[in-house]
């Protein structure tokens, strides 16, 4: 179920990132997009991380890309080397900074691979730029216990 509601999450925030990207062949890539969404929903995540691999590479300057990816190898690969590189790939871009998300998934995938200092960091940065008060008070909780 849990799986269920991050590929959801995942759908929407991709499908609503296309916009953002600059210089995009966006028929190339909303052909794509639409591949991945039904592979999500099939549950077929090893093919989704493989397209999104590709235009991860293909489109650097959409940000989304990566951060997804990042996501779905450490949920659905276990992937945590390869995850964290993607998320320290775009945590501090400017254009992810309306994404405060992404420093709590980075500071989830370190403290997971054991990396305490850098998961503190990141959360707390998570806190510094989140608006939510909800997500805010879990990872207060979070925070609190190491």
């Amino acid at each position: 179920m849990l799986g269920r509601k991050i590929a959801l999450l995942f759908l929407c925030m991709l499908s609503s990132s296309i916009a953002f990207a600059n210089n995009i062949s966006y028929q190339d890539s909303n052909l794509n997009v639409v591949e991945v969404k039904e592979l999500l929903e099939q549950g077929e995540y090893e093919e989704a991380i493989d397209i999104l691999t590709v235009l991860s590479s293909e489109y650097p300057e959409n940000f989304i890309y990566s951060y997804q990816l990042g996501i779905l190898l450490k949920d659905y690969s276990n992937d945590l080397e390869n995850s964290i590189a993607y998320l320290e790939d775009v945590v501090w871009l400017e254009e992810a900074i309306n994404y405060p998300e992404i420093h709590y998934r980075l500071g989830m995938a370190y403290l997971e691979n054991k990396e305490n200092k850098k998961a503190r960091t990141s959360l707390s940065n998570y806190l510094k730029y989140n608006k939510d008060e909800a997500n805010s008070k879990r990872v207060r909780l979070i925070l609190g216990n190491f």
